[in-house]
């Protein structure tokens, strides 16, 4: 054997430190996304909001000479865009739907008059593209009853109803459909949570009610997932510490009793009004009191399916200013939360944020302001990569209140890889880096002869 100075050999050695260097960036790649969960389990994180990448492509205002309304939106496959809502146009309240594509022309407007004053709170759209609008009215045999308007794809009218009970107020609230397309209705009754089912022809089949034993319980929002299981949200008000969260789930294919149930709250009111799951997780937007930079943050919150393990919270707000989200959209790696900020909640300006689906960092935010009072309450998300807002601008007289859908850019939506952590990444490459270096140095490259 003969030693020829340093001569290199990169057979041997140089396939060492690469097998070093990949299992290194391999267990990176673990401990980042271990790390990534759990550095937000359990915790609170206040994110203060700062004005980012999203930037407002158009708006469009809708209404009449009289007070407009917008408070539900909704999507179907074709793009076209659903915005439910209240008019005064005829003297009282009546519900309005208006129709339009993605570019805010308006396709068609419906009115719906019971008979007394109607408060329009949710529209959904099913896979058929048949429109379904609930709210409440004042016509009916209670203080306020609960309605159900359905429009086929052409906008024509199929039937309507209403359901209440003598001397009590009934609210629906929001709609979502099973795999058979039958709708289901999450409100409130005489103080408690309500669910109600149709078919789709109007038939009334069941409700089911849930009291949380406090002093009140509101049913908010619902959402179907793959399996049909129902998860709805709301609050749950208490003499101890004012509101709570609340999360239920009724199994499917029956319903008939509350499978699973979460309060979530501190000494404070706190409430949610959103929910989404996804990818085995379930996702609550709301608001809070109890936690944050102080006043009205906004909340979400994250818990597994079976809502046994909460994976964490955050609160986004800012010292001085009150926040609250009143929907959260899901797309790819990405939640988009519609609110409202300002001093004087709930109306000053509306606000859109989109957050790390894993692990709830802030991304990116913007604000939108008519010049006077606006109040945001719902969002999509569109097959054009952009989301859809609908609020009420509450402009002074004689232009009055009006329907106002903004279009929000997202700058390209840049996704994450999910449970990626670069920090982390960063500094195991600082780390390890030294070790490559010492490897080069101290290794002599044999050339055996």
């Amino acid at each position: 054997m003969k030693i020829i100075g340093y001569k290199t050999n990169l057979n041997l050695n140089n396939k060492l430190i690469t097998w070093v260097f990949a299992g290194l960036l391999l267990l990176t790649a673990i401990f980042s996304g271990i790390a990534g969960s759990n550095m937000a389990t359990q915790i609170n994180t206040n994110i203060a909001l700062t004005k980012s990448d999203v930037t407002l492509a158009d708006s469009w205002t809708y209404g009449s000479s009289e007070f407009d309304d917008g408070f539900a939106i909704a999507n179907d496959s074709l793009g076209y865009i659903y915005l439910a809502g209240i008019t005064k146009e005829f003297g009282t309240y009546d519900m309005i739907l208006i129709k339009v594509d993605q570019n805010g022309n308006e396709v068609w407007t419906k009115i719906w008059d019971a008979g007394g004053v109607e408060a329009t709170a949710g529209v959904a759209v099913d896979i058929l593209g048949n429109i379904y609008v609930t709210g409440s009215t004042t016509y009916g045999v209670g203080i306020m009853d609960m309605f159900l308007i359905k429009y086929n794809a052409l906008g024509i009218k199929e039937w309507n109803l209403t359901r209440g009970v003598a001397s009590k107020s009934s609210f629906g609230h929001k709609i979502a459909f099973d795999s058979s397309l039958t709708p289901y209705i999450v409100g409130t009754h005489d103080s408690d949570i309500i669910l109600y089912k149709y078919s789709t022809g109007g038939v009334y089949q069941w409700n089911r009610t849930w009291d949380g034993s406090g002093l009140s319980d509101h049913g908010y929002n619902i959402f179907m997932d793959d399996n049909d299981d129902i998860y709805i949200v709301g609050d749950t008000d208490t003499a101890a510490d004012g509101r709570d969260v609340v999360i239920l789930v009724y199994g499917s294919p029956l319903y008939d009793t509350v499978q699973t149930s979460v309060i979530w709250g501190g000494s404070d009111d706190d409430y949610g009004n959103s929910i989404w799951v996804d990818d085995g997780y379930v996702y609550a937007g709301g608001g809070t009191w109890s936690y944050g930079a102080g006043g009205q943050d906004i909340l979400l919150l994250k818990y597994d399916s079976s809502l046994v393990v909460q994976q964490w919270y955050k609160t986004y707000g800012t010292a001085g200013l009150n926040e609250t989200s009143n929907s959260i959209s899901i797309y790819s790696n990405s939640i988009f939360i519609g609110g409202n900020v300002g001093v004087n909640l709930p109306a000053d300006d509306v606000i859109l944020l989109q957050v790390d689906k894993s692990t709830g960092i802030h991304l990116q935010n913007n604000t939108w302001d008519s010049g006077y009072s606006d109040l945001g309450d719902g969002i999509v998300f569109h097959s054009n990569g952009d989301v859809y807002m609908i609020l009420t601008a509450d402009y002074p007289d004689p232009t009055k209140s009006e329907i106002v859908l903004l279009r929000w850019d997202l700058g390209g939506l840049e996704e994450g890889i999910p449970g990626f952590n670069l920090e982390i990444l960063l500094l195991t490459i600082v780390m390890i880096l030294p070790i490559i270096i010492f490897l080069k140095k101290k290794t002599h490259y044999l050339d055996f002869k």
